[in-house]
Parts: structure tokens; sequence; C-alpha cells
């Protein structure tokens, strides 16, 4: 059955059957008129309807449009028409359509919805709002202006009006600027190509007023070069046909001839990378390569023999063997690495004995054992580096007892509740996870022989991590009687800023244990927000800040109670400035507190233009307490980004 329209009004008969009237041969199609509004039904094409589109009058820029009609959701293109400057006409489906003034020049338009259904209809069309957009170009060693890249602009999907687009494109002048002066408000992703660097793109927003002009900063490309590798280490008679690999950050495989002998693109400044061999009969193997650094010139060898198929002897103690016995059990092996998760195995084992592990090839591997006491799971894993070829690896279980009551509190007597845990081992980074949730009272169950030795990290709901050594002893003859957990916690809160709009991820480490890993928030004014985190301790805290794919290791951050302020930077030196919301200071004030600061023994400085201070200090991140208000932000030289 088909609704039909008259005149923009619904007929409310229900609908009207197509019995009802006369129709033509099967598949061919048929015309009746009821009113004044002819239907036309097909088998196969839509119904349409008539629309008339009115346009305001033009600007002298806006004189080369079109008029395109698109699919409202998937954004098709069903039709463009050339605009004339006056009233255009077309015939479009009843459903999800709508259409806009495409700008040839600039290659986009903001969406006009046509009213479902209504036939005919009249749908006026605006011109969109322009303003304009300047960018720079810069290595991101050097700091040069990078000339000559190829610039492309496309805009998102607005969720709430459609917004047509094209593209943007052209390429970067003598001083790696880009400007385009005929761009749409809203979200656009930035393309950067230029042949011997690695292809950039970033989500930006324009949000500057119509006819304005908004800055969208420096945007770094990464050089790079080909890397000669050669595979070596297979048996004499054979070939390297069947082999196949590729690197540790892409499922893409780099192509390799019969020789062995590859080439890769890696960055220009790379460090250490980690090459995958997947062999013919389903194996893998990890390899890592250092000697990468640019400008050696060499080949890089890579060898696929030399270690064996791991084989796991796995022996339990006396008290493990009891309460254990022949239950069943999992035996994973991991290879050590990025990306070491795809390439595992794992099986189901029954007590002790001797296992095979044919598709794992590693000099280094995890092992992760899991078994189940009552309810309570129990995960134990060990780190295995001394694998030698032909020889069994030996992994011994050791001793678990029957879990004990235990109670998470603070030293103000608030119970933990709803606190997720896990436990690590210190020295030999065994570690178990033990239960799941503590209850409302911030009570749960751990195995006694957990009681002391290890390190506790965990986080409750609210998102706050938690870490410190475990400082207490169970009484073994109390077996109703809680044990109590009791922490000093204090809250820290970590700003992170970076040049540019990447936002910085952060990472905490505890004595090796990862104790919260997160992306900040971007605020308005450029500072991610990481917090609260309590730990007890917190001289053995690791911070890790990473921005794109850059990461920093901060083993000596001095973290204090409160608040803490790092900036991260790429630039090549070293500054000291004040943010809108962390206080506004004059030239003088600043030079002052950069002062005080450098007769800590910190840094030296120099002031180079009154108010610009330039700073040589160890490559690294620093926080700083100027004893104002509000903490200074201070730019930090990475000149090598990724070993820092």
């Amino acid at each position: 059955m088909v609704e039909v329209r008259d005149q923009g009004a619904r007929r409310t008969e229900a609908s009207v059957l197509l019995e009802d009237f006369p129709l033509a041969a099967e598949g061919s199609q048929s015309a009746f008129t009821t009113g004044s509004s002819e239907a036309i039904v097909d088998d196969e094409a839509p119904l349409l309807r008539e629309v008339t589109f009115v346009t305001l009058p033009a600007e002298p820029d806006f004189e080369d449009a079109s008029i395109l009609i698109h699919r409202t959701s998937t954004g098709e293109q069903l039709e463009q028409l050339d605009w004339t400057g006056a009233t255009s006409r077309a015939s479009v489906p009843m459903l999800d359509v709508s259409a806009c003034l495409l700008l040839r020049g600039a290659g986009y338009g903001r969406s006009t919805p046509i009213p479902d259904e209504v036939n005919p209809c009249e749908v006026t069309l605006a011109w969109p709002e322009l303003c304009s957009v300047r960018l720079q170009i810069v290595d991101d060693k050097t700091w040069d202006p990078v000339v000559g890249a190829s610039i492309r602009l496309d805009q998102r999907r607005d969720a709430s009006v459609t917004v047509v687009a094209a593209n943007v494109a052209g390429e970067t002048d003598v001083n790696g600027q880009f400007l385009a002066s005929t761009v749409a408000r809203g979200s656009w992703l930035l393309t950067v190509e230029l042949d011997g660097y690695e292809t950039r793109t970033r989500e930006l927003e324009l949000n500057a007023e119509a006819g304005q002009e908004q800055d969208w900063g420096r945007t770094s490309l990464t050089r790079f070069r080909p890397l000669p590798v050669q595979l070596v280490g297979a048996p004499a008679e054979e070939t390297f046909e069947g082999y196949t690999t590729e690197l540790n950050y892409t499922d893409n495989p780099f192509p390799i001839d019969q020789t062995g002998l590859g080439v890769i693109q890696v960055g220009w400044y790379s460090g250490p990378l980690e090459v995958i061999v997947k062999y013919p009969d389903g194996r893998h193997k990890v390899c890592t390569v250092h000697d990468v650094e640019p400008g050696t010139g060499d080949v890089v060898h890579v060898a696929v023999q030399g270690e064996s198929a791991l084989e796991i002897e796995l022996v339990y103690s006396e008290a493990a063997r009891e309460e254990i016995g022949d239950s069943k059990c999992w035996l994973r092996i991991a290879s050590k690495g990025k990306g070491s998760d795809r390439f595992s195995s794992g099986r189901a084992v029954y007590g002790e004995g001797t296992y095979f592990f044919p598709d794992v090839i590693a000099s280094e591997a995890e092992i992760s054992f899991a078994t189940t006491f009552g309810e309570w799971p129990v995960e134990w894993a060990s780190t295995v580096t001394d694998l030698k070829e032909g020889e069994t690896t030996l992994v011994a279980l050791q001793v678990i007892e029957s879990p004990r009551p235990v109670q998470f509190i603070t030293t103000a007597g608030s119970p933990l509740a709803d606190f997720s845990f896990r436990l690590t081992r210190v020295g030999d980074r065994t570690g178990f996870s033990v239960g799941n949730l503590t209850d409302e009272q911030g009570r749960t169950e751990l195995m006694s022989e957990l009681s002391s030795g290890f390190l506790l990290t965990g986080a409750d709901m609210d998102g706050n991590n938690y870490a410190l050594d475990v400082p207490f002893s169970f009484d073994l003859d109390a077996d109703d009687v809680p044990s109590s957990v009791v922490g000093s916690f204090k809250d820290f809160f970590l700003d992170v800023a970076v040049d540019g709009s990447a936002e910085p991820g952060v990472k905490f480490d505890f004595h090796g244990s990862v104790i919260g890993s997160f992306f900040t928030n971007r605020t308005s004014d450029d500072l991610g927000r990481v917090g609260p985190c309590r730990f007890i301790d917190r001289s053995q805290i690791r911070v890790h800040l990473h921005s794109e794919d850059h990461w920093w290791d901060l083993p000596h951050l001095d973290l204090q109670p409160g608040r803490n302020v790092v900036l991260l930077s790429s630039r090549g030196t070293v500054s000291a400035s004040s943010r809108d919301k962390l206080g506004s200071l004059t030239s003088q004030e600043r030079g002052v507190a950069v002062k005080q600061w450098v007769q800590s023994g910190k840094v030296a400085y120099e002031e180079n233009e009154p108010g610009k201070w330039s700073c040589r200090v160890p490559v690294g991140l620093y926080s700083l307490e100027t004893g104002a208000a509000e903490p200074m932000v201070i730019r930090v030289s990475a000149d090598q980004p990724a070993k820092l």
C-alpha cells in the first residue's frame, strides 16, 4: 500500500490500495489520480516529489556554485544542479533527502533537510559562513619549515546538521605555511603528506567568527627512510620462500624475496625496532633490532633460527599439589615485547608435567598459570629470560594457602569500598589477582601466604588510583577478625599540557606495575588534568607521558600533594611562561620566578628578550613551585623524545 500526498496535506484514509485502481501489465509503471496529485508507482523506483529551491542573493565570491542533492543519513549524492542565481526545481525521493549550495572552489556546503513526503515543497538554501585558517608544517626534529607538503582538509560530518564536504587542498609555501580563506566552521580532518615523511593526520576544530582567521599552529612531520632488512639463519638447503615479516607497530607485512632481503620504512630518528617473523609452519618469532640509527647505511640482519620452541616443565610444591591435585588449569605462553599478545599460545593442563609449545619461538617469554581455589580465581605469572636451545624450562608453582579475611581502610578510617586490586611480588615480578572487588566495608579475602613482600595497586569505582607496599601481616589465629591494610593516602593532581592540540596520555608505574593508564581531558586552557591519584609512597612512582607516538619516562618527577604542572614540548628550546588560568604574571614577575627556580640549582637560564627566557637543562620534564598563588608551566627540551 502507498500513502498519497495532496498539496502537502496528508490523506487520512489510512492508505490507498493499489488494487483500487486499474494497473498496467506486471512490472510496468501505473499512473493514478486522486484530487490534484498524481502518484507514480514503480516496482523498482522510489516515489518522487517536486522541490523548488530558492537561494538568497549571492555574494561575488559565491557565484561559482551548484546545488547538491544527497541522502541525509549517508551523504550519498543523488543529483547535482548548476546554480543559476534564480529558483531551481528538481524531482527527489520522498524520504531522507537534503540539499546544499556547494561552493566549487572551497568544496563544501552546509545542508538543509527537505521535509519528508511534502509534495510539492519549497526549500530555501543559505550560503555558508566562511572564515580563514592558517597552519604551519615543521620537521619534528629540526623544527624547520617543511616546504611543498600536500595539505588536505576534509570536513567531518555533523550529527545535528549534515555537512557535505569534498576537501580543501593545497601545498605549504617557503615558510611551511598554508592559508585557506574560504573554510566553514566545524570539525576538520587535516592530512599532511610529503615524500620522505610519514603521513600525518589530525582532527581540528574551526570555531572562528565569520570573516575571521583562526591559527591552527604548528603540525610536525616525522622523516622516514628505507631500512634494508636481511633474514639470516635458515638451513642451507632452504630459501626464505613462505616467510613473512612485519614490524611491531603495524599489521601490514613488508615483502621479502627468496634470499630473505626486504626493505622497510622507519622513522629517520628511530630507536630499536621489533621485527616479527612468521615461519612457513605457523611459528612466530619476535626479533629485537637495535642498530637502526640513521646514517649507518648497513643492512640490518635478523636471525630467524637459534632458539628452540618452548618446552615447559610444571612442578608443584607439596602444598600446591595437595590443593590443586589434577584439576584442570590453564597454562599460557606469550613472547615478550610489543605486539606479543598476538603471538601467544595456551592450553589446558592437568597437574604437573612437561608441556611442549611448538608454535612459539622466543628467547624471553611470560608464563602465566591460572587455577581456582573454591570460588577464588588465582592467576600466577612469571617472566622467563633464560631460554636455551634444546633445554626444558622448569617452572615451579609455589605454596598458596587458604584465603583469609582482610579489610582495606585509610588512616582516616574510611573503608575502600568497591576496590579492585592486584598484588605483585617484589623482585621476581610474579603477580596474583585475587578476587574482584571489596564490599561496602572494604572487606575481601586474601591468601595468607601473600601477607608480606608484595606491592598492592588498584583503583576504586570513582577512578582513584592507589599504590603501596603492603605494610600488614595476617593474624593467623583469628580467623573471624579481618586484618586491616592501612595507607596514609594523599591526593595528587597532575596537569599535563603539550604544544599544539594533541592530548597527552599518562601512565603511572609503581615498582613495574602499571596503576593507571589513560588520556587526559583537554580543557579550555590547553591543560589536561590527571587525578586524583593516591600514593602511599610517591618516591616509588614512575610517570610515563606520551604525545602522539613518543613516550617520555619521568622516573624522578617529584610529585607533591596538591597540584603539579608539567608542559610537554618538542621544541628545541626551554622557556617559562604562564597560562591564563595559571595566573597572569608580568614580564618582570615572570623573570623573577624563573630566577628563583634557577637559583635552586636545577637549571641555568638566560634572558633572550624581555619576558622570554631560554634555559639549558637536562632533557626531561619538571614541575615548578614558584611560591605564587598558581604554579608556572615549564617548557622543556625534548631532543630525542623517544629515548627520554
